[in-house]
């Protein structure tokens, strides 16, 4: 799948405008237009030298890019179902509140591809737009994803783009243990410049005082984990009832993520269609124009958003039925 262009603009700062980039580049230059320093680097030694010096150095616009292009080339269906991410509150000021719930994902799954998932999800609703909030609930539960590759973390870390931690609001990491440790130690790694919005809390209660007693959609692990807690030698009533809560909850968060992944496909389904009639007009444009070059290019877009909108488009129908 392609990089989605640009909603309603061609910012450069979109990490959707990439494919703007490349029919930028492949457009003819203008004869009567002075070539800029960096074109035609062999006619220019001095580039030559300044690109062999820098070629070795770390450069995050490239690297999120190729990051952006693993992730939306990947079936992310399976790590979909997981249900582990979502949008299931606003703070005080109204900004979005992403849950991240790892106990959900079995450790059969690899950390990359959840990390994938996860690019993809904040990309599509454009949470490093604007101010967001992340609340991350650490789990113990045996069987559940290790975060234990924590250069790989690291690497992903790096390459993301100064929006998403300048839009960072605050991370909460609820229940905190070895997990965040490594999640946290992987960020500071990476030059994360976020401290003072990182707060860890213990329990749901602390969280929600944190939140200003804000209501939010947590997975049911969180619950069961202090449940144990609470109850543990007080009788099998008080267990029961317990229990019960937790069964709820898990009833919330998996209608809730559901209900969350339905308006997030048609969104993308809306969203890609307009996308196709601009591809095609562009396409119709450099045939006329005999610009074969890039109108092949084009005709690839072509292909790949007819192929997502076909898949969003049988997705939809299966969760509707």
């Amino acid at each position: 799948m392609i990089r989605r262009p640009p909603r309603s603009t061609l910012s450069s700062s979109s990490a959707a405008s990439d494919v703007y980039k490349r029919q930028e580049r492949l457009r003819p230059k203008d004869p009567e237009k002075p070539e800029e320093d960096g074109e035609f680097a062999e006619d220019n030694p001095q580039q030559v030298c300044r690109e062999a010096h820098h070629q070795d150095e770390f450069n995050p616009d490239a690297a999120y890019a190729d990051l952006l292009q693993e992730a939306y080339n990947s079936n992310s269906r399976a790590v979909e179902a997981l249900k582990f991410i979502g949008v299931t509150a606003k703070d005080v000021q109204e900004h979005p509140v992403v849950v991240i719930a790892p106990g959900t994902v079995s450790r059969r799954f690899k950390i990359r591809d959840v990390c994938m998932y996860m690019l993809r999800f904040f990309e599509d609703l454009e949470l490093f737009e604007s101010p967001y909030d992340v609340v991350l609930c650490d789990s113990d539960i045996v069987g559940c994803i290790q975060i234990d590759d924590v250069e790989q973390l690291i690497q992903i870390a790096r390459a993301l783009p100064s929006r998403a931690t300048r839009h960072l609001s605050s991370l909460w990491i609820l229940h905190p243990g070895r997990q965040a440790k490594v999640v946290m130690a992987a960020f500071q790694a990476a030059g994360f410049k976020a401290h003072e919005r990182v707060a860890c809390v213990e329990t749901v209660a602390e969280l929600c005082d944190v939140m200003w007693k804000r209501r939010i959609v947590l997975p049911d692990y969180v619950y069961s984990k202090e449940n144990k807690s609470q109850t543990g030698g007080l009788g099998h009533g008080l267990q029961h009832h317990g229990d019960m809560m937790v069964k709820t909850r898990k009833m919330l968060w998996d209608e809730t993520i559901h209900k969350q992944q339905q308006r997030r496909r048609y969104t993308l389904l809306q969203r890609d269609r307009e996308s196709l009639i601009y591809f095609k007009e562009q396409h119709a444009e450099l045939q006329g124009a005999e610009r074969w070059e890039e109108a092949g290019y084009v005709e690839q877009d072509i292909a790949a958003l007819e192929q997502e909108i076909a898949e969003l488009e049988f997705l939809s129908q299966g969760s509707s039925s």
